[in-house]
Formats: structure tokens, C-alpha cells, sequence
């Protein structure tokens, strides 16, 4: 594991971010004491193994159909508003 202090951190950020991207761990001090730990996020299937994500199985959702018919004389509403277009 890295140690680095703040300011030597905001100095050469994208150096550590790279050590970070290759599996490293970054300790981040202020005054000698760790304040912050950086490190590269956790794969799927790691948290798949330790129980923090479960997969659901589950049905699709499907929405109920709404449509409506009206019944009633004279043009539609599409013809109406292509002629209104014109």
C-alpha cells in the first residue's frame, strides 16, 4: 500500500490514480494521520461472493392495455389534424 500526503496527492494525482487503475491501494495523510484510503472498485463478482448484491429473478413488467375505442361520426382525429396542416 501507497502513503501519500495531501499535498504531494494533489501535486501528482493522475501518477496515483494510475498505481490505483493497477490494483494498488492509496493511504491519503494530512499531518501524519490517514485520512482517506483510494482504491480500485470492487468487480461484480466479488460482490456477488460476499452477499452485498443478490440477483432477483423476476417477471417483466408489462403495462396493462389502456387503449380505447370511440365510436362516433366524422373524420378521426388524424384526419382532422391533417387537414388542419394544409
Amino acid at each position: 500500500m501507497l502513503e501519500v500526503a495531501t499535498r504531494e496527492l494533489k501535486a501528482r494525482l493522475s501518477t496515483y490514480l494510475d498505481e490505483v487503475r493497477h490494483g494498488k491501494r492509496v493511504s491519503v495523510t494530512h499531518h501524519g494521520h490517514v485520512i482517506a484510503e483510494i482504491c480500485p472498485p470492487p468487480q461484480p463478482s466479488e460482490l456477488h461472493a460476499e452477499g452485498i448484491v443478490i440477483t432477483v429473478a423476476r417477471r417483466p413488467f408489462t403495462l396493462p392495455d389502456f387503449r380505447v375505442k370511440l365510436k362516433g361520426k366524422g373524420p378521426t382525429a388524424s384526419q382532422i389534424v391533417i387537414e388542419d396542416r394544409r
